[in-house]
């Protein structure tokens, strides 16, 4: 591995915390780039998936001060401990999915091909759809269907980013 690809922790912090920097650093850039696009405070969220992204969105998220989260989970175990944590109201997406064009910013943290395709319906037409989660390639970012708007790409913003009208960032 080349050395810049390498970064020493300091002594006095550890492993565990150390992991956390990665999905710390992505789910502060994907908020960020989320909330820059949607100046009302009181903006309705969604975030799909509650493992270690979607959790840590959400708490970016509140410690910015949005109130209005919801997370959407499937396993009820993971439910069980968003709704512990007190950063927003957590629901199955199966059994009660959200309303199309419910949010004014909807944060992917999933990426697989079923949530791309939720998140396009439930985000309010000309509000921000963030993709953090990338599990299916890039060509299917998004994909042409009965409960999925087909979005135009604009020009990248960076490699591995992209930018749909009006506001969706990958």
């Amino acid at each position: 591995m080349p050395d810049r690809n390498v970064t020493e922790i300091d002594a006095g912090l550890s492993f565990s915390d150390a992991a956390l920097a990665e999905p710390l650093a992505v789910a502060v850039r994907t908020v960020r780039v989320a909330i820059a696009h949607t100046a009302d405070p009181a903006a309705r969220i969604v975030i799909l998936g509650g493992g270690a992204i979607g959790l840590l969105c959400a708490l970016v998220l509140k410690a910015y001060g949005r109130p209005h989260i919801r997370i959407a989970e499937p396993n009820a175990l993971r439910r069980q401990r968003l709704d512990g944590l007190d950063i927003g109201e957590s629901y199955d997406p199966v059994a009660m999915p959200a309303a199309d064009s419910s949010a004014d910013i909807v944060l992917d943290a999933v990426g697989a091909g079923i949530t791309r395709m939720a998140a396009s319906a439930i985000v309010r037409p000309g509000e921000s759809l963030c993709m953090s989660g990338l599990k299916i390639p890039s060509r299917a970012l998004i994909h042409a269907g009965s409960h999925c708007r087909t979005l135009p790409l604009q020009a990248p913003t960076a490699i591995g980013r992209m930018i749909l009208p009006r506001r969706c960032v990958f």
